[in-house]
């Protein structure tokens, strides 16, 4: 859930977007069963934004953030799948 917000400095600066990424993940089993429901990301408003000047950054910094997590998501999934 990438989140982006466009605001224009006081002080005259070009538009900038304020990226706010969020994943949600879930892990079911089979049988329906939910495992895992957790979003990472959230925590303190603005703990993870990024400002970017033009809309051709978003991917390079939302894959960057993505990669950054994709461990931590790994692990929570295995250890939510290993405890069922």
């Amino acid at each position: 859930m990438p989140g982006a917000t466009c605001w224009r400095r006081i002080t005259g600066m070009p538009t900038a977007d304020n990226l706010t990424p969020v994943i949600d993940a879930k892990l079911t089993a089979a049988d329906g069963t939910v495992l895992l429901e957790e979003t990472f990301g959230g925590g303190l408003k603005g703990l993870h934004a990024r400002m970017v000047t033009s809309p051709a950054q978003y991917a390079p910094v939302l894959q960057e953030w993505s990669r950054a997590h994709a461990s931590e998501i790994f692990w929570a999934a295995l250890e939510a799948w290993l405890r069922r």
